[in-house]
């Protein structure tokens, strides 16, 4: 599994609370989203020349006080990723990390493709929560 970190500032504890206490939050920020039921979505990806529609689902979403967890599952023909995200809200301080994995024949043909778009897919989510929870 590769790993990113960052900490990040947020305005209001209460508010980034509130907006992860509900799961639809998560894939609203997911980039390429073409539809969601339930906790399934569908993607249109990119993966280096090919263009892809990739299914997914939420397979983990867990809030423990400040502690936010969850797991996601995008599979495509030859290719499964996997990406965990923990954050842990501390006040003014959204702290993360996010481990991703791939398997399957395409995500051996275009590792370094795939791991620098899953890097890519990690920090937009992270980018676009943050954008929701600091809007006044």
């Amino acid at each position: 599994m590769t790993k990113l970190s960052g900490q990040e500032k947020i305005k209001s504890e209460e508010k980034a609370l509130s907006f992860f206490s509900d799961e639809g939050n998560l894939l609203q920020c997911i980039p390429g989203v073409k539809s969601v039921n339930g906790k399934k979505f569908v993607i249109e990806a990119k993966l280096g020349p090919l263009r892809a529609e990739l299914s997914g689902e939420v397979k983990e979403y867990e809030v423990k006080e400040r502690q936010v967890s969850n797991l996601l599952q995008v599979d495509g023909p030859g290719l499964i990723v996997l990406i965990r995200t923990r954050l842990n809200i501390q006040g003014s301080d959204l702290l993360w990390e996010a481990e991703y994995s791939m398997e399957g024949s395409l995500a051996k043909a275009l590792m370094n493709t795939i791991s620098k778009q899953a890097e890519d897919v990690s920090k937009q989510i992270i980018s676009c929560t943050l954008s929701k929870i600091n809007q006044s």
